[in-house]
């Protein structure tokens, strides 16, 4: 008993904050920033000749070859606004799932982004099972300017219906069904259009 009661009294003064005495914190006081440096003058355009720049025409964008410009390597077109497929919506930057963004002619511009995943589940105890299957999804959108009006056709679908209709192991799921049966323990496979 005497040497757990030791034990937990030292712990609990372990817990507890002590001043760093052996510490020597002299130098550490605080430094004034350098000056920032003045901002540099605007130039005189008065003395500039602008008639001998050289200026290029303006680009009539709606003569543009989009092929030409959806096939461009290394040119990114500017973020369409933060609109997704489905109900949801995303900020401008693409992050790790850029898709593939082409011309389809006629004004018209598509984009796919999509992921098939071999995955093993191995759901152990009493209850569990295991199996190996593919989860995917794929997004599909096509947009066209119509003068004053846009038109966006979106689609989300997944080839999980191809795996049989009880799905996957997932342990504590319940509430889902298959067939008209409850599925317990099972994760059922997302339907063809999500």
């Amino acid at each position: 008993m005497k040497p757990l009661l030791l034990f937990a009294a030292t712990a609990l003064s372990a817990t507890f904050a002590g001043p760093a005495l052996a510490q020597d914190h002299s130098g550490h006081e605080q430094h004034t920033p350098a000056p920032e440096p003045a901002p540099p003058g605007q130039p005189d355009h008065s003395q500039m000749d602008h008639g001998q720049m050289d200026h290029p025409e303006a680009v009539d964008h709606d003569e543009a070859d989009e092929a030409e410009i959806f096939h461009q390597p290394g040119i990114r077109l500017p973020p369409r606004p933060v609109e997704a497929s489905g109900t949801s919506r995303l900020p401008a930057a693409e992050g790790m799932m850029p898709g593939l963004h082409f011309g389809l002619g006629d004004g018209w511009m598509g984009m796919a982004h999509g992921y098939a995943w071999g995955i093993y589940t191995d759901q152990g105890g009493p209850r569990g099972d295991d199996k190996l299957y593919v989860a995917s999804m794929a997004m599909l959108m096509a947009e066209k300017d119509f003068g004053g009006a846009r038109l966006q056709l979106k689609s989300m679908m997944s080839a999980e219906p191809l795996m049989d209709a009880r799905g996957y192991p997932n342990l504590f799921a319940t509430g889902e069904t298959a067939n008209g049966e409850p599925l317990v323990d099972r994760q059922h496979p997302h339907d063809l259009f999500m």
